[in-house]
Formats: C-alpha cells, sequence, structure tokens
C-alpha cells in the first residue's frame, strides 16, 4: 500500500506521490503554542515532532488513549468517552491445510468450492469459516475458529506472542491448534493435511484493543455527540 501511494504513474500518470512514514507511532498530539496548528509527537525509530493544520487521527479509541493528550485541553466529557466506550473482542485462527478436504463433506461440491460457507458449534472454536477460494498452490487456507466476546477471550489466553524467539513452531499439537482439531471427532482426523496455523487476538493488539465498537445503554445518545461537537469545533478529527 505504501508503494502505490508513492507512485507518481498510481492509479494513473501524474498522480501526486505520498509518502508514508512507517514504524512512527503516534506518542503525542498537542495544541502548539499559536493555537492554531496541532503538534503530532512520534516514536520509534524516527521520532519528532511535527505542526500540521490539521490532523485527522483514525486509530480506534483504545490506541488513542495510550496517547499523550494532555496538551489539547479536551473536555472530561471527551476524556470520559476515549477511556468508557468500549470494544468487542475477536480471535481467529487460520490453518492452513495441504488439501481443501472439506469439500467432500456436501452433495453439492460445486456451492462450497464457488461460495464458501460458515458453520457454528457450541464448541470453544466458535465458528469455521470455509473459503470460496483456492489458492491454485496445493495450499488452503481455513479460519478453523471464529470467536467473539468471551469466548473470544478464552481462546485469546491461548495465543502465543510470535514475536517470541522462545515461541515453539507452530503445530497441530500445540494448545490452540489442539483446541480447534482435538475437540471435533471429525476434524482431528485430518492431521495428516496440516501445514501451519496462526492465531491472532485483536484484544490483545496494541494498534486496534479490540474489533469494532460495541457501545453500550446510552452511551452513543449521552456519550457520542461530544465527539461529534469536537469534529465541529477543532483542527483534530477523531
Amino acid at each position: 500500500m505504501a508503494a502505490r501511494l508513492k507512485s507518481t504513474i498510481w492509479p494513473q500518470a501524474g498522480a501526486t506521490s505520498i509518502d508514508v512514514s512507517l514504524s512512527t507511532p503516534a506518542v503525542a498530539i498537542s495544541l502548539a503554542s499559536d493555537g492554531r496548528t496541532i503538534q503530532v509527537t512520534t516514536g520509534g525509530e524516527k521520532a519528532s515532532t511535527n505542526s500540521y493544520d490539521m490532523v485527522f487521527n483514525t486509530t480506534a479509541l483504545g490506541p488513542l488513549q495510550q496517547m499523550d493528550l494532555s496538551g489539547l485541553n479536551l473536555d472530561r466529557d471527551i476524556l470520559d468517552g476515549i477511556r468508557a466506550l468500549s470494544y468487542d473482542r475477536a480471535t481467529k485462527v487460520a490453518i492452513n491445510f495441504n488439501k481443501r478436504w472439506w469439500t467432500g463433506f456436501y452433495p453439492n461440491v460445486d456451492a462450497v468450492h464457488h461460495g464458501g460457507g460458515v458453520s457454528s458449534s457450541d464448541l470453544p472454536l466458535g465458528f469455521t469459516v470455509y473459503p470460496s477460494w483456492n489458492n491454485g498452490d496445493g495450499t488452503n487456507v481455513l479460519i478453523a475458529s471464529c470467536t467473539w466476546a468471551q469466548d473470544a477471550s478464552r481462546m485469546a489466553a491461548l495465543v502465543p506472542d510470535y514475536t517470541d524467539p522462545s515461541t515453539p513452531t507452530p503445530s497441530y499439537t500445540g494448545p490452540i491448534a489442539a483446541v480447534c482439531l482435538e475437540e471435533s471427532p471429525t476434524l482431528k482426523d485430518f492431521h495428516g493435511y496440516y501445514i501451519t496455523h496462526h492465531a491472532w487476538a485483536w484484544s490483545h493488539d496494541p494498534c486496534t484493543c479490540g474489533v469494532f465498537a460495541l457501545f453500550g445503554p446510552g452511551r452513543f445518545q449521552n456519550i457520542y455527540p461530544e465527539f461529534r461537537q469536537l469534529l465541529a469545533n477543532s483542527r483534530l478529527t477523531i
């Protein structure tokens, strides 16, 4: 995406080049001393503070709370909203198989092959999503588990830290893959098709702190309007 934005020939010749700074998380946002511009301080390898006429903040409220916003002089209602408006949890486990074994489960194989499908279960794995595509290289990724809310929290407890060098290589005997495969007497028969897997919990991701906004009773009516008022009267858009 960054390369496309930087291109001067995409989407057409003469396009404006946009240079995206990567690995520079915003750590603070404040009003400049002139009261007319917004200062954004970034961390990472290229830490700096720059002034802008207007700032569009597209993070979820969880990551926004991690930034130093004291220099914005925001109303207490806005700060309470950033803290209180909640986001639901989601955890997914994708397993790569060397065979599309699930197509044999249905009498109408073509319908599954082209349209995919979803199945649900009262087992910990929750929903299973069958892909509608064929990679054509002998590998096929199945969303073996897709969970929400409390189920997602319980699955998230099994998601390893993939950035830790001591984390074992993914295996179907690993805790989270075992839950997805061993819990079902059908799926455990397909260990021979297993290649690898990857699990992700959005509630554990510092860039999301959740998967989507899930406002509680009265919060959209009583808290969210303060954010709309901020949009109308500020150079900062949240």
